[in-house]
């Protein structure tokens, strides 16, 4: 039986730094539109100032 190389991090970044912007995009709302976690990490991290730091402080 042949073992499958788990991917990494590293294996991933390869692929992503050679696509384009609108293929960055595209993948970026895939994962916006995935779930709430990731919809808001978005939304804190371009928009933190207009969303209150209690809603995260209870998450964690």
């Amino acid at each position: 039986m042949v073992e499958t190389k788990q991917i990494k991090w590293k294996d991933i970044k390869s692929k992503i730094e050679k696509k384009d912007k609108s293929e960055l995009l595209k993948l970026i709302s895939t994962l916006y539109s995935l779930n709430k976690e990731n919809k808001m990490f978005l939304n804190t991290k371009f928009y933190s100032e207009g969303i209150p730091l209690e809603l995260f402080k209870e998450k964690i």
